[in-house]
């Protein structure tokens, strides 16, 4: 066995090896073996490496796999059965037949799918209720033979085409409202449906060459994500491009041109740029030009046109100062070659942001939105989540602010520093979090520091998307009685703490020219409230629920498979903050606006509307699905009138530039939410006592 690791030999641990028949190279089975030692020495609960794990590893790996099963027949599925038990033994006894045979099989299947595909033809359908659609994948068997699964792609094509049709037809128009006027059967256009058939069946075929180009390494990644992800959702294995992004998204910045991109029918388009960036200096560069070909400095460019998004950024991205070129078409089809010298990209997005809000009454109130906790590991003087909003405070509190609104909606956690010290901008020192390792033993984090930024009233705003370090800060808040939890019925639910460990620094010296091998995220941690909850799994509760659009999605840590389960340890010692909060007073009076409200009164018909458009099987029907989205549209656009009438005031602090896009969607966004209004209510109501 060949030995890339420096740790200790480890009883029990599991082994991959190179083998006689292996598909991989030396540096994916390296990768593997390192990962799979890190999981069994870290993790904070591993499970034993027995059939029931071995079922866990085949269920997520075929999910990965065949997410929609439209790939594999029953056959397949029978095959690979045998080795649902026996996935254990394989990686124990260092053996790689079920990997092997699950892609073997996949090759097959993708190269008799790409052949019948072409002669596919979608027919207009018209007749509502005679044809559906089955988009739960939990609802369907896998196909019995061919025929059964040419059957299933032409449904497939059939339903993207009526979707495509009808997008085509709002595109014409260019305004939501048109899509409200339902035609009759005569007035469906042949020459737009049969575009709308020929952009589905190039993205299936797109899709269908992707997934067959991929290399055995590639799949191995997969069910290398399937066995992380069987120890939890957040454990996961990252190869060296995916742990890049990872560490852009927390520091919020990145070095290349600043253009955001989309792929649009096999085209990399420009949808934003980035102010102040690289491309934002060069002017030959504009949103909806086409990048057809990126090169290297001076080296021949590389045609990117069908190149999956995920690899044109990587030619596209590099190191400050050096160049890079594209070859990019504009609106008017003319062909351009501009070279862009890399800068440093700041995305603003990722930053805490400010406002006061104006009521109507002559209240000033102060609003903070912080979208992520985010930190730059690698510089200690950079910017973080703590600072920015102890800043923004500090203004708020110069203005006189009557009240502050704390923002952590969709706000998905980051540094658990950061959410220790934004607490204590709002309590006097004490607890904030226990972290319990795997040994079951509990560490206190504590604010040490007795200065407070802020002692006034203070409402935090939670959703479904608050997970993880917004929850911490959130919890602590909500435990000392020092804020109103305002949200969603309940917000995430992820009360762990994960960990990357680079793989690279247990290799051999003797294989340091495999590197880099990539990073193993482990869940190392867990989360308790200093009450003794755990904010794991249940999330936490708010003061006062209100309803919003997105309450018919399932989404929160209870629906993620393999989730680590709700667990209590002992509670701690902590003061509650001095005046207690009149929650029941606050939250009756919620419920009166709520119930008599005309906007939330069309917001539950929104969550209920679509909560029945997601039930399985989806109809197919070009008329039923105009229908549908028609309700949809309705009830959007009654929606975004009621927001209109406003009687409160938004200016923006810090403003970069305000006449900027995205400070101009951060003020319409403001404008039209209808939970921040009932938020400024409810404040209003705890300032008034």
């Amino acid at each position: 066995m060949r030995h890339y690791f420096q740790v200790g030999i480890l009883a029990g641990i599991l082994v991959l090896s190179l083998n006689a028949h292996a598909q991989l190279s030396e540096k994916e089975t390296a990768a593997s073996d390192i990962m799979l030692r890190t999981l069994y020495t870290w993790h904070y609960n591993p499970p034993a490496l027995d059939n029931e794990m071995s079922e866990a590893i085949f269920e997520s790996y075929l999910e990965v796999l065949d997410p929609g099963k439209q790939y594999f027949l029953k056959e397949d599925i029978d095959a690979l059965s045998h080795y649902e038990n026996r996935i254990d033994n394989e990686l124990q006894n260092q053996r790689q037949a079920f990997f092997e045979l699950s892609v073997s099989l996949l090759r097959k299947r993708l190269s008799e799918i790409q052949g019948f595909l072409p002669q596919l033809r979608a027919q207009i359908p018209l007749d509502n209720g005679k044809e559906s659609f089955l988009s739960d994948p939990d609802e369907l068997e896998y196909a019995k033979n061919l025929d059964e699964l040419k059957a299933r792609w032409q449904k497939t094509l059939d339903h993207r085409s009526s979707l495509n049709y009808i997008s085509s037809y709002k595109d014409r128009f260019d305004s939501e409202k048109d899509i409200l006027d339902l035609p009759t059967p005569d007035e469906i256009e042949p020459v737009l449906f049969k575009q709308a058939e020929q952009k589905s069946k190039n993205s299936l075929q797109r899709r269908l060459q992707r997934k067959s180009e991929q290399s055995d390494q590639d799949y191995f990644v997969s069910f290398l994500s399937a066995v992380t992800s069987s120890y939890d959702p957040h454990t996961s294995y990252y190869p060296p491009e995916e742990k890049e992004d990872f560490d852009i998204s927390m520091s919020g910045q990145l070095e290349g041109i600043g253009a955001v991109l989309r792929e649009d029918d096999g085209y990399i388009k420009i949808i934003k740029i980035v102010p102040g960036s690289a491309a934002s200096r060069k002017k030959e560069v504009e949103v909806d030009d086409v990048i057809l070909k990126v090169g290297q400095g001076d080296e021949p460019p590389v045609d990117i046109v069908e190149m999956p998004i995920r690899e044109a950024v990587k030619l596209i991205r590099g190191k400050k100062g050096t160049v890079v070129t594209l070859t990019i078409q504009k609106s008017d089809q003319s062909i351009r070659r501009v070279p862009i010298v890399r800068d440093i990209v700041i995305i603003e997005e990722t930053f805490a942001k400010a406002a006061t809000i104006k009521t109507a009454s002559k209240r000033k109130l102060g609003y903070i939105y912080l979208p992520s906790f985010y930190r730059d590991f690698k510089n200690a003087f950079g910017r973080n989540a703590n600072k920015d909003v102890r800043r923004h405070v500090r203004r708020l509190q110069e203005m006189n602010v009557d009240g502050l609104i704390l923002d952590l909606r969709n706000n998905g956690g980051g540094s658990l520093q950061d959410a220790i010290d934004i607490s204590g901008q709002f309590i006097s020192k004490g607890p904030i979090v226990q972290v319990q390792n795997r040994a079951k033993m509990n560490e206190t984090r504590f604010d040490y520091n007795p200065a407070l930024e802020y002692e006034g009233p203070l409402l935090v705003l939670t959703n479904q998307y608050s997970a993880s370090a917004s929850e911490i800060l959130a919890a602590a808040l909500q435990d000392y009685g020092r804020a109103i939890i305002v949200g969603a019925d309940h917000t995430f639910g992820k009360g762990t703490v994960q960990t990357f460990y680079n793989l690279d620094d247990f290799i051999n010296k003797n294989f340091l020219s495999l590197r880099p091998l990539g990073s193993t995220k482990i869940t190392i941690q867990k989360f308790f409230r200093i009450n003794g909850e755990s904010t794991q799994f249940k999330g936490v509760t708010p003061d006062i629920i209100l309803p919003s659009t997105i309450d018919y999605q399932d989404h929160g840590e209870k629906d993620l498979p393999h989730a680590l389960p709700w667990t209590e340890t002992d509670s701690l010692s902590y003061q509650k903050w001095g005046d207690i909060l009149p929650i029941d007073r606050l939250k009756k009076a919620s419920d009166r606006r709520v119930q008599n409200s005309p906007i939330f009164k069309a917001v539950q018909r929104y969550s209920d509307l679509m909560e029945g458009s997601l039930e399985s099987p989806q109809p197919i029907s070009v008329l039923e699905i105009w229908e549908e989205q028609a309700k949809v549209a309705k009830l959007k656009k009654e929606i975004e009138d009621l927001t209109k009438e406003h009687s409160i005031h938004f200016e923006l602090l810090d403003a970069s530039d305000p006449k900027s896009d995205s400070e101009k969607d951060f003020l319409k966004q403001l404008k039209s939410d209808y939970i921040l209004d009932e938020a400024v209510n409810i404040l209003g109501d705890l300032i008034n006592g």
